[in-house]
């Protein structure tokens, strides 16, 4: 039974049906449990059963020449099929056999076991056995060998049979007494029951080897038919089957877990914490709220599947919102809760994720970052896609989780399955979480204060009074990071506060694994200065007891208000040693602030010594090498390798150039180390071993075969690693490959890495790139926007031939028309492949009455493709004077678009019915960007009047005090021609009023001011000192500043911003932002400045000078000296 089939299940609020499976035996069928089926149908204390009659055939012997008796083994395939399709909207199961059925079972479960299946045999709650053969039935032995000598079933009830026994061994080992769920074992309770006259199946036998067993009323038959409710052997079943609705592993709810299980901060007092109860406070419902409750509505009512994740910072009430949503919506749903990447894939193939459960993975990042993140992405999302019903709710910090797991444009596209995962259209749903409570969020947390009386409430919206701040404080994350910044000897020992700074530089850097105390121990001891070494041998034991359990041996505290502790203690299980984990607030708090710090040199020789996680040492090995510190960086990347990465290679083999690596041994033992199950990481070894001709490590590379080792499941990196093959001449490797059939990865969901893989196929195995192509092909004829990508797909592939094999299809006369967007596609793809009949059988149909008007991109898209067409232009003027009818008027840069295409389309007739609807006195008017495309339209349109009109507008809606929207103003009034709106702003005097805060808009509205040679506002603006009061944070903004202070000659502004020390405050996070500030103050003359900030982004990573690139720096921060791979590597 493959749990996998589970993922249709409806699972209702109580947990589920239970269905049980009737097993009849020998020489008989499904009417021999008519008794119990009746009797549980009419019992109201089994409403919760749903019987399902298992049928399989079963004779004396067969006469028929094309038909044989079925084996046991085949039989016991049977039930598994059954119970993959019958059975597969149940979570929990009972197998309730007779006779000969509970060796049909036991076969079963065997056979299971043998294949590694144990995981997929786990909603069997129990096992119910009347009257089974287990010792086998010497009833007319004799005359049974005599007249049926070849009936395989008959031949198994024969006592001793050797296939029934070692069938028993299993069951007994591997599922009666399994102490576990694994591969090949299975614990489910088997209760055998013995019929007290029967002279078939004696006692004996039927009791057997299974210590659950007992003796009922009635012989061989009559077992199985109960007369009444009050029958023994109705009350035995009701029994095992009221246990088996609650047996096996308990199926946790929200509402059976801890708040603090799940992750919960529990607020405390800060007055009289030792004293406080710990208790969750009142909640108080916030937008994000409701946006969740909303998003997980239709996955809980049974809908599609929903993946909600909250955003934000540390502490801002992210976990809380969840758990407060889950409880009122999906209080008694089964949660599953991974504790790691490989335990939720581990769940996901266990067929778990079934309709009505709910997943809860909070610290989402711990699931998708690492080796396994990008296949638990897909897998998870395959499940999603084709499993309704499943409600996945998770947390991330925006900075840094959210933008690194979502990013577009990175190299390589390391997280392109959780991006796809996370901002899928459908699937899922991104709920920011504000740090700061609005005023009406405080108003009413003080009615709720008021309401319930809380102090902690109370006095957590007194200490978040200035900033909003409310949320952090419940759980004393500011309290604990103040701590920390006050530095040794004042909260925190120089000792204690040594390790808290090594476990959070060692998370900065990537080590995101729980710590090990020797990591911690080492890296604090080496950092400590040696008046604050300790001569017990056990310091840094007692240290970490005492950060982690919040309290010294000598009473006094660590942690903030007996709560909050700076490090947090992790077990793999019990009785093993602790690795610890700095609280999270602390974590995200610190990371910028610590940014520049570039880890002490003991710190470094305490993660190359003892990091072992291959993710951990593949990230610390990119941090390393960003800040020059090449050889921790080979170290680090060599252990990752060694420890099974499956991409770091890929990495490595990019920084040893012929410097580092002259002999080209580094490349060698690439070569000869690398696991080859990544396809993508072999075939980029392949193509820069040939680049740098490095024959001897392509040669030791192509004799370990990657493609033998190759993981199938990613069609685009196969096609990678065949395309390498075949260009270094290998054809005979990239065959072999081929010949694993890949083709069987394949699914129409991936058209683009199908396609690539059919161009790879089609070189090497024309059979797998047929198969492939099929998939390619496959699609819905109505599905219009898969039509048009599968067209683009097979054309980019080659496969011309298989367009017209697609199109004679004749989808065109079957695609939705309403889809403009995907409509306009598909005709660009037909006009690109010149198909011509099937674009004529599409243009002949009502496309402009059929079009979805409200897809306004759709629409221009489809326009555009029109007019483009042949034969099609008056569909498109006929479409835009219809649209320039039904358009809304408020949004301008879809005004600006329709006059565009318009104006391309020659449609004088749509241009003017758009423009007679006045979209100038109606478009928004509350964002100068938004409206700088209408404005260039109404240029080209020679509409000067409504130019001037619109520029007013702009202009007298324009109440803002932020440089940065005047400065956007101006930017789009100037090339408009808008003078007058422009001489109207200027009369305002803007330079008088706006803020100074940010350096960034300051320097705009100077430029901007200078375009419009506004000589007299910028000198305004300049009196104001702005470069006394803007804000240093951003390198970025304070560069633009410098830059535009330069242009208009301001050296006393320069030199009064210079010596606020900009190069000391602000962040080193934005390696770009960095790079411009530091040309900036080169170019200002400023030395020393360019030289500590130089320093401060060489320890961020975000910039390493030229002087640095060769060899790299030592890990104290010094010059290396030249060296090479063979000299640090014997």
């Amino acid at each position: 039974m493959s749990l996998t089939s589970a993922e249709g299940a409806q699972m209702t609020s109580d947990g589920g049906k239970l269905g049980v499976v009737f097993v009849h035996g020998f020489r008989s069928g499904p009417s021999m449990w008519d008794s119990f089926v009746e009797l549980i149908a009419n019992d109201p204390d089994l409403g919760f059963v749903s019987p399902l009659l298992f049928r399989y055939s079963t004779a004396l012997r067969t006469f028929h020449p094309l038909r044989r008796i079925p084996t046991f083994d085949n039989v016991a395939d049977s039930l598994k099929e059954y119970l993959d399709t019958e059975g597969r909207e149940f979570q929990n199961l009972t197998l309730v056999s007779h006779s000969q059925g509970g060796l049909v079972v036991q076969r079963y479960l065997a056979r299971m076991l043998n294949e590694g299946r144990g995981k997929d045999v786990s909603r069997i709650r129990r096992i119910v056995m009347f009257a089974c053969p287990n010792n086998g039935s010497d009833i007319g032995l004799s005359l049974r060998r005599r007249w049926i000598p070849f009936n395989p079933q008959e031949q198994q009830l024969r006592p001793l049979d050797e296939q029934v026994t070692e069938t028993q061994r299993i069951v007994i080992n591997q599922v009666v007494n399994a102490a576990q769920i694994s591969g090949h074992s299975c614990r489910i309770p088997i209760q055998a029951y013995a019929g007290e006259t029967d002279k078939i199946v004696t006692p004996s036998s039927a009791r057997s080897v299974f210590a659950d067993a007992a003796v009922l009323p009635g012989d061989h038959f009559t077992i199985v038919r109960p007369d009444s409710r009050q029958h023994r052997s109705y009350t035995a079943l009701k029994r095992q089957l009221t246990m088996a609705k609650s047996n096996g592993p308990p199926v946790e709810t929200i509402n059976t877990l801890k708040a603090e299980t799940l992750e919960v901060h529990v607020a405390v007092s800060p007055g009289d914490a030792e004293n406080a109860a710990i208790s969750l406070t009142p909640y108080l419902t916030r937008a994000h709220d409701e946006l969740l409750r909303q998003a997980l509505k239709r996955a809980i009512d049974g809908g599609p599947s929903i993946f909600a994740t909250l955003t934000g910072d540390s502490s801002t009430g992210k976990t809380r919102a969840l758990y407060e949503a889950l409880r009122k919506m999906a209080p008694d749903r089964p949660l599953l809760r991974p504790t790691s990447s490989d335990h939720l894939l581990a769940q996901i193939e266990g067929g778990l994720l079934v309709s009505g459960s709910v997943l809860w993975l909070n610290e989402t990042q711990r699931f998708l970052y690492g080796s396994s993140g990008e296949r638990v992405a897909a897998e998870l999302r395959s499940r999603l896609e084709r499993q309704n019903g499943v409600t996945v709710v998770g947390t991330l910090w925006t900075d840094p989780y959210w933008n690194e797991l979502t990013a577009l444009g990175v190299s390589e596209d390391p997280h392109g399955k959780a991006r796809s995962l996370l901002t899928h259209p459908t699937l899922a749903v991104r709920i920011p979480v504000s740090a700061e409570l609005s005023g009406e969020d405080r108003s009413r947390c003080k009615d709720l204060v008021q309401a319930c009386g809380d102090s902690r409430l109370s006095q957590a919206l007194d200490a978040g009074a200035s900033d909003g701040r409310v949320i952090q404080h419940l759980s004393g994350g500011p309290e604990l990071l103040r701590a920390f910044i006050d530095g040794p000897g004042i909260h925190f020992t120089p000792v204690e506060h040594a390790i808290i700074s090594a476990a959070l530089d060692a998370r900065r850097l990537g080590h995101r694994r729980p710590i090990e105390a020797d990591l911690l121990a080492e890296a604090a001891d080496g950092a400590l200065d040696p008046r604050h070494r300790s001569a017990d041998p056990h310091w840094a034991v007692e240290a970490l007891r005492a950060l982690s359990m919040g309290a010294r041996s000598d009473g006094t505290r660590t942690d903030i208000r007996n709560a909050l502790a700076p490090l947090a203690p992790h077990f793999v299980r019990s009785g093993t040693p602790a690795s610890y984990e700095p609280a999270d607030y602390l974590d995200q708090h610190t990371r910028s602030r610590r940014a520049d710090q570039l880890g002490s040199p003991s710190l470094w020789d305490a993660l190359v010594e003892h990091a072992h996680d291959p993710d951990d040492l593949d990230r610390l090995a990119d941090a390393a090498w960003k800040r020059g510190l090449y050889k921790v960086s080979f170290r680090l990347a060599r252990k990752a390798i060694l420890a099974g990465h499956p991409t770091a290679s890929g990495d490595l083999v990019r920084r040893l150039n012929s410097t580092l690596d002259p002999k080209s041994l580094g490349l060698e033992w690439i070569a000869s180390h690398t696991v080859l199950t990544d396809p993508a990481t072999a075939a980029r070894l392949i193509s820069h071993f040939r680049a740098s001709r490095a024959r001897k490590a392509l040669a030791t590379l192509l004799n370990r075969d990657p493609g033998a080792h190759a993981n199938l499941d990613d069609p685009f990196a196969v096609a990678q690693l065949i395309r390498s093959l075949m260009k270094n001449g290998t054809k005979g490797a990239a065959s072999r490959l081929a010949a694993r059939n890949p083709a069987d990865y394949v699914t129409a969901s991936d058209p683009r890495a199908t396609a690539q893989l059919f161009t790879s196929l089609r070189k090497v195995d024309e059979e797998q790139a047929s198969t492939v192509l099929d998939q390619l092909i496959a699609v819905s004829q109505g599905d219009t926007g898969a039509i048009a990508y599968r067209i683009g797909q097979l054309r980019s592939a080659g496969a011309i031939q298989e367009i017209s094999r697609l199109l004679d299809l004749n989808p065109t006369s079957k695609v939705d028309l309403r889809n403009s967007g995907a409509l306009a596609q598909l005709i660009g793809a037909l006009r690109k492949n010149g198909a011509y009949d099937s674009l004529s059988v599409l243009l002949a149909r009502d496309i402009v009455e059929c079009v979805n008007l409200q897809d306004a991109r759709g629409v221009i898209q489809l326009i555009a493709q029109l007019r483009q067409t042949g034969g099609a232009e008056e569909t498109a003027s006929y479409l835009a004077l219809r649209w320039a009818d039904h358009v809304d008027v408020r949004d301008p840069r879809l005004v600006a678009q329709l006059l565009r295409e318009f104006r391309s389309l020659g449609a004088s007739g749509a241009v003017a019915a758009l423009l007679a609807r006045d979209p100038i006195n109606h478009v928004r008017v509350n964002s100068a960007y938004a409206v700088s495309e209408l404005f260039s339209e109404l240029r080209e349109l020679g509409e000067y009047g409504a130019i001037d009109d619109l520029g007013n507008r702009l202009v007298s809606n324009m109440a803002s005090r932020d440089p940065g929207a005047i400065a956007s103003l101006l930017r789009v009034l100037q090339p408009a021609g808008a003078d007058s709106a422009i001489a109207a702003l200027l009369e305002r005097e803007p330079e008088k009023q706006v803020r100074l805060g940010n350096a960034g808009d300051v320097a705009q509205l100077v430029k901007q001011l200078g375009a419009v040679s506004a000589d007299s506002a910028i000198a305004a603006l300049l009196e104001r000192e702005p470069e006394k009061q803007v804000k240093l944070e951003n390198p970025g903004d304070v560069a633009q500043l410098i830059r535009q202070l330069r242009a208009v000659s301001a050296d006393k502004a320069i030199a009064a911003l210079l010596a606020r020390k900009p190069e000391t405050h602000g962040s080193v996070t934005n390696a770009r932002a960095v790079r411009r500030l530091i040309k900036q103050l080169r170019q200002a003359g400023a030395v020393q400045a360019t030289a500590t900030l130089t320093r401060r982004a060489m320890d961020s990573g975000a910039e390493l000078p030229e002087r640095y690139k060769t060899y790299g720096r030592e890990a104290d921060g010094l010059a290396a000296d030249p060296w090479c791979w063979d000299q640090i590597f014997d």
